[in-house]
């Protein structure tokens, strides 16, 4: 009962969960989905978080609860042979008809001023991490 003094009337139920995920990058199948294990044995994020590659150097996440609004995502890469010319850039997120929402993850390389979108390499890993807002958890 003590963590109610830290929510508003209007907030009231509502808790904010937190998902982090690490995936390999080379193991997003190209539109294909892809469930996102967690990081810790036991707690898989895979029901509420799909990873697809769309296109070179572009993976699209989507959530899968419609009840679970976005508030905050992040991700990046983690690289087995940084080349300090890589970037991970997040297109801004948005809320498809269903309610659910999604995000997409960009790599872009940049070789001598020219900006590409470049795939990750079989030893690098994506890393996600979710803030959602859940209205369905009872303070």
């Amino acid at each position: 009962m003590a963590d109610r003094s830290f929510h508003s009337p209007e907030t009231q139920g509502v808790r904010h969960v937190q998902y982090n995920a690490t995936l390999k990058a080379n193991a997003v199948a190209a539109n294909a989905p892809t469930f996102v294990e967690g990081d810790t044995p036991g707690a898989s994020v895979g029901s509420y978080l799909i990873a697809t590659k769309i296109a070179t150097g572009k993976y699209r996440f989507k959530t899968t609860n419609p009840f679970a609004g976005l508030v905050n995502c992040d991700a990046w890469i983690e690289m087995a042979a940084p080349d300090n010319n890589s970037y991970a850039q997040i297109k801004q997120r948005s809320q498809n008809a269903d309610g659910t929402w999604q995000f997409e993850l960009w790599v872009v390389k940049n070789a001598a001023g020219v900006f590409t979108l470049v795939d990750v390499t079989a030893g690098d890993y994506i890393n996600v991490q979710l803030t959602l807002r859940n209205s369905t958890v009872k303070p």
